[in-house]
């Protein structure tokens, strides 16, 4: 009897030390790591870092329209784009940003580059793509 009570003690001590320990972990999410930490808080470094690249796409977007390779309708679109990407930007983080929402705003970011980049390239005055 001595030696059974001496077993369950010795277990319900082992099993109170661990349970902390046990608590804290969780896995990390299968992609977009960098937007949170794996204890489902978000520190929002995400947000900044798109904030700075939506900058740098409007200062070359205002750079190319300023250059007379945008067109007035293209730098509106583009400008637009960027509205609402910055908008739910803000709305996502006001509660912290999810992996999924994170890789939609990558994409939206990457979508807005391609075309800057296609508007940029086309050039519609002269009928064909420019070859340098």
């Amino acid at each position: 009897m001595r030696n059974l009570l001496l077993t369950f003690a010795a277990a319900g001590t082992a099993l109170a030390f661990s349970t902390p320990a046990a608590a804290q972990y969780a896995p990390p999410p299968a992609y977009g790591a960098p937007y949170g930490n794996a204890y489902g808080y978000n520190n929002h470094n995400g947000a900044g870092r798109w904030q700075r690249e939506l900058q740098e796409v409007r200062i070359q977007m205002d750079n190319l329209a300023r250059s007379g390779r945008l067109t007035r309708a293209e730098s509106r679109d583009l400008r637009n784009d960027i509205r609402s990407t910055e908008r739910s930007i803000y709305r996502s983080s006001r509660y912290g940003i999810d992996w999924r929402e994170a890789r939609q705003i990558d994409q939206r970011i990457d979508r807005i580059r391609y075309e800057l980049r296609r508007y940029s390239d086309y050039d519609g005055r002269r009928g064909g793509w420019r070859r340098y």
